[in-house]
C-alpha cells in the first residue's frame, strides 16, 4: 500500500472573471504614470477590481471567439465590475466596430 501523496493547489491558477463588458478609449498618461498610445494594446480596469498592484499586470481577455493579452495601465472609475476600458488597438482585434460594448470574459 503507498501513501496518498498531499499537494495543495497551485496558487498560479488563473481566476476566470465572467460577465464583463469591453468599451474602447483613447489611453494617454494613465493612473499607473505611464503614457500610452492608441496602438498599444493597453487597458483601463474596473475601480472595483483595480488597486496600485494592478499596474503592469498582463490579463488575459477573451470576447467574439478571440483572445488576446494586454497590459493594466489605468482605472475606470465608470466601468461596472470585471470589466474594461480598452485601447483602440485591442478593442479592434476584437470587434470591426470602432465604438460601442462587446461582452468579455478575462483571467489573470
Amino acid at each position: 500500500m503507498t501513501a496518498a501523496s498531499s499537494t495543495s493547489p497551485s496558487s498560479n491558477i488563473a481566476k476566470l472573471f465572467t460577465g464583463g463588458q469591453g468599451t474602447s478609449f483613447y489611453p494617454s498618461f494613465g493612473t499607473c504614470g505611464w503614457t500610452n498610445s492608441s496602438s498599444d494594446y493597453v487597458v483601463a480596469m474596473s475601480a472595483s477590481r483595480y488597486t496600485s498592484s494592478a499596474c503592469g499586470q498582463i490579463v488575459s481577455i477573451t470576447a467574439n471567439g478571440k483572445t488576446h493579452t494586454a497590459e493594466v495601465v489605468d482605472e475606470c472609475p465608470c466601468c461596472s465590475t470585471n470589466s474594461f476600458e480598452m485601447s483602440p488597438a485591442l478593442f479592434r482585434y476584437f470587434t470591426n466596430k470602432s465604438v460601442g460594448t462587446i461582452s468579455i470574459q478575462w483571467k489573470v
